[in-house]
């Protein structure tokens, strides 16, 4: 079975921040931008040129949120599955890469 992630949320201060930094710092494609008034709040979708993968960005909106923003991977840029996934075929097949650091970590505070 092909598994693939089509989009992932981000906990931004700024929309308008955010989308400068993606698309002018990383070239990413704006390609939604939609305000969404029931919740005044944006519906922000980028993506990298060519991926298949987007990040929606959602704009912090308690100070539990605030204090995630930069933070939402507890600045540790490598990938230790949590205990649920510790069963044999996981374990297996990521022994040699629990360690490996993916792709590249972005801090924005």
């Amino acid at each position: 079975m092909k598994q693939s992630i089509a989009r992932v949320a981000l906990v931004v201060h700024d929309y308008d921040d955010a989308i400068a930094f993606f698309t002018k710092a990383l070239k990413f494609d704006l390609v939604e931008d939609t305000y969404v008034p029931e919740q005044e709040k944006r519906w922000v979708v980028l993506a990298p040129k060519g991926g298949s993968t987007s990040l929606l960005l959602a704009r912090a909106s308690n100070d539990e949120q605030r204090a995630a923003v930069g933070n939402q991977t507890d600045r540790t840029p490598a990938f230790e599955p949590p205990a649920m996934w510790e069963n044999e075929h996981i374990t297996r097949h990521s022994r040699q890469t629990r360690r490996a650091v993916f792709g590249l970590a972005i801090y924005a505070a």
